[in-house]
């Protein structure tokens, strides 16, 4: 049984960014849309972390990203 993978994204992409990812800047309060939660199932355990985050990142900016685990520890 697979579950779906949780990732929150804004809805305009911003490029990168130069300054800390944690302070906020008018621009960012401009530039950002609302906050949009995508659920990806299937991903191949082969698929790195770090691949399916640049693949996201094309799409917006990636808040954040979590793999979810079945219950005998095996990545999903």
């Amino acid at each position: 049984v697979l579950v779906p993978t949780t990732v929150s994204m804004v809805g305009k992409h911003l490029g990168v960014r130069k300054d800390h990812p944690g302070l906020k800047n008018k621009e960012n309060d401009e530039n950002s849309g609302p906050t949009t939660t995508v659920f990806v199932g299937n991903i191949s355990e082969k698929a790195s972390d770090m691949l399916i985050r640049q693949l996201l990142a094309k799409c917006g900016l990636v808040l954040s990203w979590k793999r979810v685990q079945g219950a005998s520890g095996k990545l999903q």
